[in-house]
């Protein structure tokens, strides 16, 4: 009895794992991107970042996060353009940065598409107008 107990447990293990691997492979094949606003809310030991970013996602990882059929996990945003301190969009690229950024599934605050990428030097309000949204917090 116990030999199948185990003969079980270890077949069930390595579905499971097989299945999490084509779930990656997934998003990892697609090729169509969109640009998107993600508002994230990181919570450290001592206190909580709030992070309002635009970045380009793939188009089915946006869906799947959008629809909670993943609630879990890390999602990558390429292209990260963000509201440096005099409150302008930025790129978040440079010399350093590659502009492509990790974030957690669980720290998303509110995710939408985008029609286009934002452009750089636009205010918050003129950024997000098509994503209705009634003001960023500042």
């Amino acid at each position: 009895m116990k030999n199948i107990i185990v003969l079980f447990s270890l077949l069930l293990v390595l579905v499971s794992c097989d299945q999490m691997k084509m779930s990656v492979k997934s998003y990892e094949n697609s090729q169509k991107t969109l640009w998107t606003y993600v508002e994230i809310q990181s919570k450290e030991i001592d206190s909580d970042y709030r992070y309002f970013l635009f970045g380009e996602m793939k188009e089915n990882l946006f869906k799947d996060i959008s629809n909670n059929v993943i609630e879990s996990g890390f999602f990558m945003l390429s292209s990260v353009k963000y509201y440096d301190n005099n409150n302008l969009v930025a790129e978040y690229a440079d010399d350093q940065y590659t502009g492509n950024l990790v974030f957690r599934i669980e720290d998303i605050q509110m995710i939408k598409q985008m029609k286009k990428a934002p452009e750089v030097g636009l205010e918050p309000n003129e950024a997000t107008a098509e994503l209705d949204i009634e003001k960023l917090p500042e």
